[in-house]
């Protein structure tokens, strides 16, 4: 069955009222689900919808739901609550509201880049070849982070009743912000980036074997990133064909990738509800065990041969795709009717509409146009 959500922050429909912001996307859009972001890193939003108070919100992200302290008991990383929530809970108002209306929840979460876990617990961070600590990302090779994360998802399935979490920042075995902000010469080939991802973090290297294998590894490392950064020896575009040269790191990277793939699989074991990996525009789309669907995003209509490729690869899975509301560039609503048109012929399972924050008058229109157009569509 065809589905079509918004997605939305916590604050946006408390300032604007739950009850509100149901009537206008049940009532007037006709969507069929609602996702709200439960945890977050940094935002800085900028707010087009009239009434939401200040024009430019800005977070430094956290939890968004009063946690259950009990359940982190295990693990020496404790839950960060958003700033702004304070004592409050508006989560409990938004489940009860969709369960009075018989409208479909899900929660999104980032799962490595939340608040300022990384920042207060450092040695449950990113670390690169240069010992570089990342400042927002968590290694969830570190048994507290791992289990604070499992922590959270069991937190939401028990005391909020959530059927259905997204989850973020997953589609990536090496994820880190650590090039963020930092004055990068230009020229440099991808594999740097990609290389000074990999983590070398404790957890890491003692998860990876042996104390020689493992250092080894890391001077390797070590020697590539500086002949790379420096300029010295032949440029290496792409991180494959560096470890296609490089047996010593190949063998550490491989091992990281069973290990966080096995992690990942585990997770739909911490709870009854249903995991949907959100994919981002690069990261890869394997079905983990246990998860009901993948969410990949579409920014541009070139992203849609990358979705067939998917689709074709995997024609079991449920695939859904997430799309911006506001298009800038577009002069009228016709290009996201045209955009879930597409998607309905391509038989996606669902579209989520990003997000009800940045929706104006225009996007409601367009929104509501599309939406009545593709389910139209996909009952036909």
């Amino acid at each position: 069955m065809f589905a079509i959500r918004v997605a939305g922050y916590l604050w946006d429909m408390e300032q604007a009222g739950v009850e509100s912001v149901l009537d206008l996307l049940q009532g007037q859009l006709g969507v069929s689900g609602l996702t709200v972001v439960c945890a977050t890193g940094p935002v800085c939003q900028l707010r087009r919808r009239g009434r939401l108070e200040p024009r430019v919100f800005r977070t430094r992200g956290g939890l968004c739901f009063q946690p259950d302290h009990d359940l982190y008991e295990r693990t020496r990383l404790k839950p960060i609550v958003e700033e702004h929530l304070k004592a409050r809970n508006p989560l409990v108002k938004v489940v009860e509201a969709c369960a009075k209306r018989g409208l479909d929840l899900r929660v999104r979460m980032d799962t490595r880049r939340v608040g300022r876990m990384a920042t207060r617990y450092p040695e449950a961070a990113v670390r690169s070849a240069f010992a570089d600590v990342s400042p927002d990302c968590l290694c969830l090779s570190n048994p507290d982070a791992a289990e604070w994360l499992r922590a959270v998802i069991m937190d939401l399935g028990r005391n909020y009743g959530v059927r259905g979490i997204e989850l973020v920042g997953l589609d990536r075995v090496f994820d880190t912000n650590l090039f963020d902000g930092a004055d990068v010469p230009m020229g440099l080939p991808g594999s740097v980036r990609d290389l000074l991802s990999v983590c070398f973090c404790e957890s890491c290297m003692q998860a990876a074997g042996s104390a020689d294998a493992t250092s080894a590894a890391l001077r390797s490392a070590q020697k590539a990133l500086s002949g790379l950064i420096e300029g010295r020896g032949s440029s290496v575009g792409t991180l494959d064909e560096l470890l296609e040269r490089d047996e010593v790191l190949s063998g550490y990277m491989n091992d990281r990738r069973r290990g966080f793939a096995g992690f990942v699989d585990s997770l739909s074991e911490s709870v009854d509800a249903k995991l949907v990996l959100h994919c981002g525009h690069e990261g890869v789309t394997r079905l983990p065990n246990g998860f009901a669907g993948l969410q990949v995003d579409m920014g541009a209509d070139r992203d849609l041969g990358r979705l067939r490729l998917i689709h074709r690869g995997q024609p079991g899975v449920r695939l859904e795709v997430m799309v911006d509301a506001w298009d800038p560039l577009a002069v009228d609503g016709s290009g996201l009717v045209k955009r879930l048109h597409d998607l309905v012929d391509m038989g996606v399972s669902g579209v989520t509409l990003w997000h009800y924050g940045s929706m104006g008058e225009s996007e409601e229109l367009a929104g509501r146009q599309a939406i009545r157009y593709a389910t139209r569509s996909a009952e036909a």
